[in-house]
């Protein structure tokens, strides 16, 4: 470790440049296979599940979510 920052201090700074490079160029290798599989699981999701359907169940979803949250306060009110 001291070795490292031994080289990052260095007056020229060119191991330290080298190195910030090489973390760049693992960062970005690591971003774009991260986006392929999501991308992947995406275009999976919307094989299996149209357009339609997910617009048809996304409102329901929320009533039944709506209705869960007005049943619990109703619960709170009475327990009070």
């Amino acid at each position: 470790m001291e070795s490292l920052i031994e080289n990052l201090i260095q007056t020229d700074g060119s191991s330290g440049v080298a190195m910030l490079h090489g973390l760049n160029l693992i960062g970005a290798v690591v971003g774009v296979t991260i986006g392929v599989i999501v991308k992947a699981d995406l275009a999976k999701l919307t094989r299996h599940m149209s357009a339609k359907s997910l617009f048809s169940t996304l409102p329901l979803a929320m009533i039944s979510a709506q209705r869960r949250h007005l049943a619990g306060s109703e619960k709170v009110e009475s327990s009070e």
